[in-house]
């Protein structure tokens, strides 16, 4: 199953000349965060994406300022920072700091925090204007494609079966399984895609079907993966930003089937233990339905 293959304002004053050399008094440095603009909600791997809001110098003297963000889960399990930015304005002056947005972004909500400092050639720096955390700003889902060979899925199907996963996931059963707090949602309408048959019979089909926009690809068959096999009902690299599976016309099978192949996305390998998720093989008579903590983390990182 597997291959290696807006708005917000914000007016701050810091400690600190009319130059930029020097620095000047406390009340000639300020600055102003304005215009944010983010996409409110995106897919799971989807590119060219961006963050932005404007930083205006509201003070009296040309300075040099430090732009950062960062994104946060609201469980604050994971924290990215993004790259510092470095903008040099005249009084006055305003300028729209981007930041490309990651396309590895978790499925799941993500807060965003944005701050502006003073430059100085000191090593500690003054925060001059800080958002806090903007709660749930940015919203990362799954979009679900389908071969157009092969049975439309509707939204409300694809729905039940990413709610099954997540539920498959979140349960506590038994020893050894932990409850997982993840969110698997989807994006938009599942669509159809027309690359190749339908049918993967080897590397190249393989990565046609992964360069497809999207985060879950449904197809008729997998006749490979990582080499010829029988069998196979779903196949990921790891990590990745999108997976393959067959179509199952099953939600029993999706649920364990898609949170097993989003695993392998997110970096995590089999595990040789039949109970749990990761377990390499599917048999219909049994169930897969435990998680290690240690996968878990992995889980929640997202893909990698």
């Amino acid at each position: 199953m597997t291959r290696r293959p807006a708005g917000l304002f914000l007016l701050a004053a810091a400690c600190g000349s009319a130059t930029e050399s020097t620095p000047p008094d406390g009340s000639s440095i300020t600055v102003a965060i304005s215009g944010l603009a983010y996409p409110a909600e995106t897919w799971l791997g989807q590119a060219d994406t961006k963050l932005s809001y404007v930083v205006s110098n509201t003070g009296t003297a040309r300075w040099s300022f430090g732009v950062t963000a960062s994104l946060r889960k609201p469980d604050e399990s994971t924290v990215v920072d993004l790259p510092l930015r470095a903008v040099t304005l005249s009084a006055g002056q305003a300028r729209t700091v981007s930041w490309d947005l990651p396309p590895w972004r978790p499925a799941g909500r993500w807060d965003v925090r944005v701050n502006v400092w003073q430059e100085t050639s000191e090593p500690i720096h003054t925060r001059l204007a800080d958002s806090g955390w903007l709660l749930d700003v940015i919203s990362t889902r799954f979009w679900v494609r389908y071969h157009a060979n092969t049975p439309a899925i509707s939204r409300a199907d694809a729905d039940t079966r990413l709610a099954q996963a997540q539920g498959l996931l979140r349960g506590a059963n038994g020893v050894g399984d932990v409850a997982c707090d993840v969110r698997l949602a989807q994006f938009g309408e599942p669509a159809s895609f027309a690359t190749g048959d339908g049918i993967i019979d080897n590397q190249s089909d393989f990565d046609a079907v992964l360069a497809v926009p999207g985060s879950i690809k449904m197809v008729n068959q997998i006749n490979w993966c990582d080499g010829i096999a029988a069998g196979i009902i779903g196949c990921s690299p790891i990590p990745g930003f999108s997976f393959v599976v067959r179509e199952m016309s099953s939600t029993t099978r999706d649920r364990e089937l898609w949170a097993h192949e989003y695993g392998h996305t997110a970096g995590l390998n089999h595990n040789p233990v039949a109970e749990y998720v990761m377990y390499a093989h599917y048999d219909p008579l049994a169930s897969r339905y435990k998680v290690t903590l240690n996968e878990c983390s992995v889980y929640r990182k997202g893909p990698a």
